[in-house]
């Protein structure tokens, strides 16, 4: 077993030990609506000690509480433990599609340094305090929180009450509050919903509100360069970083639900 001391994006530092089987069997039973609490309990027994809080506050002991760090600095940690619960230059496959050239597998080394998104100081001030942001939208002053762990559980939540709105989920689930509509009139506010009472926004307005909001984002870049085998050309994939890359559940996914919290087939051509 290894153990080793992260910086995360924010500046907190946390000790961390590899998975054991103990872990693959709380992984091994993860679905999409319980992955965010499987990736909480897995990070919780892993972490040895937060050695530095930074922006966090009452961050001591084993306690750092996934759900209320920034979720930059949570996604970095599942991938700092994938990488040091990997054998040496093992890798990861994944598949992928590019055009007509149809689909094919790519291998990335997850044991690479990533490439790390700051926050901002005033994203690491709202880290600190707690404090929102605000953008006008609109005509419409919006408040909206920094991503925390808490957030892709409350996307979820949004997308099963609200299918086929998914992009307007992207937008709502960090919104607080909009000045003169009601929180449950947000959505309707953002794509008009049944255009009684709202008119769909622009995509000029949409593009102010998810500037506003990336401009909070940090963690890591989860681009990655991959060259076409069939047409030989260098474009940009998203990498498929999620609970799927610990070992050695990401070579023995076999049921459809797993696949899922992917979004694509991981099974061989």
């Amino acid at each position: 077993m290894s153990t080793e001391i992260f910086e995360l994006p924010s500046g907190c530092k946390v000790k961390m030990r590899s998975t054991t089987v103990a872990e693959e069997n709380i992984i091994a039973e993860a679905t999409v609506p319980t992955y965010e609490k499987t990736l909480d309990d897995v990070l919780a027994a892993c972490t040895l000690e937060v050695v530095s809080p930074g922006p966090y506050t009452g961050f001591t002991g084993k306690n750092w509480g996934t759900r209320s760090v920034g979720l930059g600095d949570r996604f970095v940690a599942m991938v700092r433990l994938s990488q040091i619960s990997r054998i040496k230059g093992d890798e990861f496959t994944f598949h992928l599609e590019h055009g007509f050239c149809g689909r094919f597998g790519w291998k990335i080394n997850l044991r690479n340094e990533p490439k790390m998104k700051r926050p901002n100081e005033a994203t690491l001030a709202a880290l600190r305090t707690g404090d929102t942001f605000h953008v006008e939208v609109d005509g419409k002053d919006v408040e909206y929180r920094v991503a925390t762990g808490a957030e892709p559980m409350r996307a979820f939540e949004l997308n099963k009450k609200y299918p086929g709105r998914s992009s307007s989920v992207s937008l709502r689930y960090r919104i607080v509050k909009v000045d003169g509509v009601q929180d449950n009139e947000i959505m309707d506010w953002l794509d008009g919903g049944d255009g009684k009472k709202y008119q769909p926004m622009s995509s000029m307005d949409a593009a102010v509100l998810r500037e506003a909001l990336n401009d909070s984002d940090f963690g890591m870049d989860t681009e990655i360069a991959v060259k076409c085998p069939i047409c030989k050309r260098t474009f940009l994939a998203e990498g498929p970083f999620d609970l799927t890359m610990l070992p050695p559940l990401y070579k023995a996914i076999q049921d459809r639900e797993m696949r899922g919290l992917r979004g694509m087939d991981t099974s061989e051509e």
